[in-house]
């Protein structure tokens, strides 16, 4: 590691910008976020969830773009059947047909979310984080947290709320450990936080944890199985609390890219087995002593588009191609 690696991690304006997505990588495991952001190297193969995930933001963004510009229902379901078929050239017929029975009764339950005022859909935002203090020396790095926020929208008491689509299998969506759920999702209040420092929208009351069950039962389902609406409020200490552990977190993988001191890996057989798709290079590289990143790229593992080099958000949307892109750079 050196300076010189460090100052190529930044962008064309000599900032940091990071991510939800970096930082909980980071947690989880530093050499889950090697692979990933210092190596900047991405997995083959397709994820199923996350397929589906990102194709459901899309039928949603259609569908409240609509009602943003004043249209009604007809109209939502008339500009959904490009979306719809986009979805089905790219991930199949059975795909698309489950997200069109998600959506019909997504529209049945929530109708045109009339007391609802749309204010922004798919918003990005890149605010200013923390300082970073070389341990080498050098000038002071400014650290910037980017990320997208999938609809900003104002309730009929003029409150402002975050909210952020999930879709979820084999869990009732209205479920009580939901509430648990949320509380624990950092990335929700980092979100609020980041939005109330640019004062864009005003102070945002909360968010809204927008769940839509994937799985489809043989009997019939209730709507608040299949949908719910979890609420969390935050306050001002909660969210500072998130927002200086953001920045603690940011500013410990700096150090690493710096000097590397702090790169180790984080076994767990859980989280391992279903959250980290670099287990298997990660396992021959222990046993056998060979580079990382050899390992990697022996499982097929291939360069990613940079997410950083960017000036801002407009042009952080410009220069990737794809919706999964994006979301695989929480952006």
């Amino acid at each position: 590691m050196s300076t010189e690696q460090l100052q190529a991690a930044l962008r064309s304006d000599g900032r940091y910008k990071t991510s939800f997505s970096e930082l909980d990588a980071f947690r989880q495991c530093p050499l889950k976020w090697w692979a990933r952001y210092a190596l900047r190297l991405q997995s083959p193969g397709s994820k199923p969830a996350l397929e589906r995930g990102s194709a459901w933001h899309e039928i949603l963004e259609a569908h409240y773009q609509v009602l943003k510009d004043g249209g009604e229902l007809g109209d939502c379901v008339e500009a959904l059947a490009p979306v719809l078929g986009g979805i089905q050239d790219r991930l199949g017929y059975d795909v698309a047909t489950l997200l069109l029975w998600m959506y019909q009764g997504y529209i049945d339950y929530y109708g045109d979310d009339k007391d609802w005022e749309i204010l922004a859909i798919e918003h990005a935002f890149d605010t200013p984080l923390a300082m970073y203090n070389p341990a080498l020396g050098g000038p002071k790095i400014e650290l910037v947290m980017g990320g997208k926020i999938d609809l900003v929208a104002r309730d009929r008491m003029k409150r402002t709320w975050v909210w952020d689509h999930k879709t979820k299998g084999n869990k009732d969506a209205s479920g009580a450990a939901w509430s648990r759920d949320v509380q624990l999702e950092d990335q929700f209040g980092i979100y609020q936080k980041a939005l109330n420092e640019s004062q864009e929208f005003g102070p945002i009351f909360g968010v809204i944890y927008a769940v839509a069950r994937t799985d489809k039962l043989k009997r019939a389902m209730t709507d608040t199985e299949r949908f719910a609406r979890h609420k969390t409020f935050r306050g001002e200490q909660e969210l500072e609390a998130l927002w200086k552990d953001a920045a603690t977190t940011a500013a410990q993988m700096l150090r690493v890219l710096e000097t590397g001191e702090g790169l180790y890996s984080s076994p767990d057989a859980d989280r391992c087995g279903w959250r980290c798709d670099a287990l298997e290079p990660h396992l021959l590289s222990r046993s056998s002593g060979r580079p990382f990143e050899d390992t990697l790229l022996q499982f097929n593992w291939t360069k990613r588009r940079d997410y950083r080099d960017r000036t801002g958000p407009e042009e952080a949307i410009a220069r990737i191609a794809s919706k999964e892109e994006r979301r695989a750079v929480g952006l």
